[in-house]
């Protein structure tokens, strides 16, 4: 008897667990219908927000083509006022160096590259005058331009400076004087006769290859050039009215362009450049900024290296000679042979363009 009643009070209490587990069941999923319905009444009132704006944005819509409907609005281009004359005051600064006339480049040794003799010499000297004179009468669109500088770098020959020049040149050192005087008196006087300036002035520097004696000599460096001799029968036969000859027995020229701005001239073998990662630029401007303190100048022009190569306080002049053996041994990239030619803005003081001129 008394284990029925035990068996009775065990499973009265199996059957409340049961009846509680299950209450606890439904409460959980009463609770996740509450959170349900009440996500779903936030999605409605989301939804009904976007449907809203949605409308509101096509109206805005709709007015905006209503608007372009009746007023298009065309785009103004911005024209350039057309002007009889320019009065715009520049100098035309030309540089012309490094021609080496006699020398010898042979294409099958700079892999295709480069050739260069007299020939090639005379023929590049002709197109070299054409583009320069191109170049005068495309800038005079814009800019008022009556006076031109004209740079003689040097190196016009090059003479027997080294063994290897001696051996491979095509001419020898008094023939090839004869040879550049010649091209240079065309060509400048072709210049002179048609670039139709009030003035011409013609500053001639001396390379290192055209000295006769062994080593760069510094006290005596004009009277021992052959390219001083160069000089002096070019002036004597293209003198004339507005046309201004300086033959500095200086290395370094400084050249007057406006009352207070001085532009330095040099051939470039001042610069002493060892093959450093930084290039010419770091000797460059490390002596610029040294010759600096004792005569400012706006710029320096100089040649020697064989590159075109304009920065903000130098412009370095390229070769008519262009790319040669040495070069490309010694790992220089390779550039189409080219002068250069700059502008010098007279109200702002200012060089502006400065633009290659190729010769090929």
């Amino acid at each position: 008897m008394a284990k029925s009643i035990r068996d009775d009070i065990a499973s009265m209490a199996q059957q409340i667990r049961s009846v509680t587990n299950e209450d606890k069941r439904l409460a959980a999923l009463e609770a996740q219908v509450n959170a349900a319905r009440g996500e779903a009444t936030s999605l409605k009132k989301d939804n009904a927000r976007l449907v809203k704006r949605n409308v509101e944005l096509a109206a805005t819509l709709d007015q905006m083509a209503n608007l372009a409907e009746q007023e298009r609005i065309a785009a103004k281009p911005i024209r350039l006022e057309a002007k009889n004359e320019p009065n715009h005051h520049a100098i035309a600064l030309v540089h012309w160096s490094d021609w080496h006339v006699a020398e010898k480049v042979f294409r099958n040794k700079t892999n295709g590259k480069n050739a260069y003799s007299p020939e090639i010499a005379r023929a590049r000297v002709k197109t070299l005058t054409e583009n320069t004179l191109k170049l005068i009468e495309l800038t005079r669109k814009h800019v008022l331009i009556k006076e031109m500088v004209l740079v003689l770098g040097g190196d016009f020959i090059t003479g027997h400076l080294h063994e290897e020049l001696a051996q491979t040149n095509a001419m020898g050192v008094t023939e090839e004087c004869y040879f550049a005087q010649s091209l240079l008196e065309e060509s400048v006087g072709s210049l002179i006769a048609s670039a139709g300036m009030e003035k011409t002035r013609i500053v001639c520097m001396r390379g290192n290859h055209g000295r006769s004696t062994r080593k760069v000599q510094f006290k005596n460096d004009f009277e021992t050039s052959f390219e001083t001799l160069i000089y002096w029968n070019l002036r004597d036969r293209l003198s004339g009215d507005g046309v201004e000859w300086v033959i500095p027995q200086s290395d370094i020229n400084y050249t007057t362009l406006v009352r207070g701005v001085d532009l330095r001239i040099i051939h470039g073998h001042q610069i002493k450049y060892a093959g450093g990662i930084g290039g010419v630029s770091v000797p460059l401007t490390r002596w610029i900024v040294k010759q600096n303190q004792t005569r400012p100048a706006i710029a320096t022009m100089l040649g020697h290296f064989h590159t075109f190569c304009p920065a903000a306080t130098s412009s370095i002049c390229g070769s008519l000679k262009g790319w040669d053996e040495f070069a490309q041994s010694h790992g220089f990239v390779y550039e189409p042979p080219s002068q250069l030619f700059m502008l010098f803005d007279c109200k702002r003081s200012h060089l502006t363009a400065r633009h290659p001129i190729f010769v090929e």
